[in-house]
């Protein structure tokens, strides 16, 4: 996934979030994201995660621009996952429920095979 001079200017405050930022993460690399609050981080991941309308500048995903996908829904469905940092899990749903569930949207998957594959993430 890549990005080419994102930016990011929220009208109510005209705030400048992000300006002309481009970055480059390859398939398998941890990253780490830090600044002081109100510097962009959460701004710049959501972007990263295929918003429906885009700001000025480019995400990639697997080489393609994000602005000319088909469906966005389903590449966030079937490509790109978040844990977000205020998380709180689902009320009477345990840890294989909560993840078979994330499979839903876009998934070809049998339900057996989501509860299945869901476990075999929680043992890892």
């Amino acid at each position: 996934m890549r990005t080419e001079r994102l930016t990011k200017l929220y009208p109510d405050g005209d705030v400048s979030a992000l300006s002309d930022v481009s970055v480059e993460i390859h398939r398998g690399e941890y990253v780490s994201i830090m600044g002081p609050s109100g510097s962009g981080k959460s701004t710049l991941l959501n972007l990263l995660g295929a918003p429906t309308r885009p700001p000025p500048g480019e995400v990639y995903f697997e080489g393609q621009p994000v602005s000319t996908v088909r469906s966005v829904d389903r590449l966030r469905a079937q490509k790109i996952g978040f844990i977000f940092q205020s998380f709180l899990p689902l009320a009477g749903v345990d840890g294989v429920g909560e993840r078979a569930g994330a499979m839903f949207e876009g998934s070809k998957l049998s339900i057996a095979a989501r509860v299945k594959r869901a476990a075999e993430l929680l043992a890892s």
